[in-house]
């Protein structure tokens, strides 16, 4: 069974986006169906435009070459306003997955934003990543990934305390931090 992945890219997904607007006419929300999205939310609005290529649509790209699964080019412009300011991004994903709906990506890639913020939210509240002054050499990355597993070790754990006591009550109580640990060992 295939696994459907879709994810944002770095610089190799970058090429891509670039031979994609090389796409025949119509083919960005014309042809293909678009799925927009609105969304009001503590006095913000969001409009969410999502768009779907089909790679099969493109003539075959040197930049498609190190992707032999690509199927599917996702589009979302995003437009907020808060108050009278408004910021608009477009972000794309990739796709191994050929699904004909627009509506279908714009909420798979909304669940993918989701997990990303409240990653970041717990990463930042509870282990203060953001005020970190590490920044260079190997550092910023291993350190990332102990707080990543430290999350989801507090995470397990089944009594009432929010992840931040538990942190805390891990640094000053060597048995509950034993106790943690063994919790996630068996």
């Amino acid at each position: 069974m295939k696994k459907f992945s879709i994810f944002a890219f770095g610089a190799g997904g970058k090429a891509i986006c670039r031979a994609s607007s090389a796409a025949p006419n119509g083919w960005w929300g014309g042809k293909q169906p678009a799925e927009q999205a609105r969304q009001l939310q503590d006095g913000r609005k969001e409009r969410r435009l999502c768009s779907i290529l089909p790679v099969s649509v493109l003539e075959q790209e040197p930049a498609y070459e190190g992707w032999p699964h690509l199927e599917t080019i996702v589009k979302i412009e995003r437009t907020r306003e808060i108050g009278d300011k408004a910021t608009h991004e477009t972000a794309y994903f990739l796709s191994d997955e050929e699904y004909p709906s627009a509506r279908y990506y714009s909420m798979v890639a909304r669940g993918h934003w989701g997990v990303e913020n409240g990653l970041h939210w717990h990463l930042d509240v509870t282990f203060h990543e953001d005020d970190s002054r590490l920044r260079t050499g190997f550092g910023p990355r291993n350190l990332s990934t102990l707080r990543k597993l430290a999350l989801n070790v507090l995470r397990r754990a089944d009594d009432k305390l929010s992840l931040a006591r538990r942190r805390k009550k891990c640094a000053r109580n060597l048995g509950y931090l034993y106790t943690i640990l063994n919790k996630n060992l068996k």
